[in-house]
């Protein structure tokens, strides 16, 4: 499984790399494939966190070069294709989640040189995000950029002054109309419910633009409360998984909350909680959930 979704990581830098080579420009995937760069970043976002745990798992042989080390240049640029900015957030955080995480870790198998390599991607992952911020405006809806700002002025006013701050205030005067049932289930469907304000493009009507707002005009504040209450539950068991004496079940705790976080942190602008990558989400958690319990069950056999 863990392989099967490193070729997937690769067939999405295969096709970026096609398309600059046929389009030569960037992003590498338009709306014609899969609903364009969102998704592809979603599902590479989501592989992130398995990337990290493979390339933490000991060499086999005593070579000096770990070939596994190859897949993180083949996904930087499959994201890097991609442009955009919530990817590099997103794995931004999958980095922290797993620094952290190891740093506190009562094993000692973790060598300094692992961790000092997270760290530098870290900072690779950071130099990319200013730089694709760089080459974008604040606002959807902006008509240019300041060529004179400095890098880190972009990244600021990516923040400042995003569109998402208007997309958001709107959809939550209406979650408050309805507050307790909703509109009913389907990601678009408040756009066919309520009226377009006539200043937007269509993009920004299309939903909220956030998981957690989505699910609170579909499915009213108790929808967004379940929602809730089900991801922590999933944060407690892989919360239970990193506190285990065994090492690799504390990898799979990592993983687990890494992958969380990567979920969370990449759908707060965006929601691509739907179709593949929603089922592909799933698919993830239901496989560290069952490799997880399993390897709790054989440590707790064998004490």
């Amino acid at each position: 499984m863990l392989w099967a979704l490193m070729a997937g990581v690769t067939g999405t830098a295969t096709l970026a790399a096609v398309k600059i080579w046929q389009l030569g420009s960037y992003p590498a995937y338009d709306l014609d494939w899969q609903h364009g760069p969102g998704t592809y970043s979603t599902y590479l976002s989501l592989a992130f966190p398995f990337l990290l745990y493979l390339l933490l798992q000991p060499a086999q042989r005593r070579i000096p070069f770990k070939p596994t080390w190859l897949l993180l240049p083949i996904f930087l640029f499959a994201g890097y294709a991609t442009l955009n900015r919530m990817f590099w957030l997103a794995a931004g955080v999958v980095l922290l989640v797993f620094l952290a995480l190891l740093t506190f870790n009562r094993s000692k198998s973790i060598s300094l040189r692992s961790l000092v390599s997270l760290a530098t991607v870290l900072a690779i992952a950071s130099v990319l995000f200013v730089n694709v911020s760089k080459d974008h405006p604040a606002s959807a809806a902006s008509a240019s950029i300041n060529s004179k700002s400095s890098p880190l002025d972009h990244v600021m006013e990516s923040f400042r002054h995003s569109e998402r701050y208007q997309i958001w205030q709107y959809w939550t005067e209406h979650i408050a109309e309805r507050p307790l049932a909703g509109v009913g289930f389907g990601r678009d469907l408040p756009h066919n419910v309520y009226t377009k304000p006539p200043d937007w493009p269509d993009g920004f009507f299309a939903h909220a633009h956030n998981v957690f707002l989505n699910y609170a005009l579909q499915m009213g504040l108790p929808g967004l409360v379940a929602l809730l209450i089900l991801l922590a539950a999933l944060i407690r068991t892989f919360w239970r998984f990193y506190q285990s004496p065994h090492e690799e079940t504390r990898l799979v705790g990592i993983c687990g909350l890494a992958l969380i976080a990567s979920f969370v942190t990449k759908n707060m602008t965006d929601d691509f909680f739907w179709r593949g990558d929603g089922l592909l989400f799933w698919s993830l958690v239901g496989m560290l959930l069952g490799y997880g319990t399993r390897s709790t069950m054989r440590v707790e056999s064998s004490t």
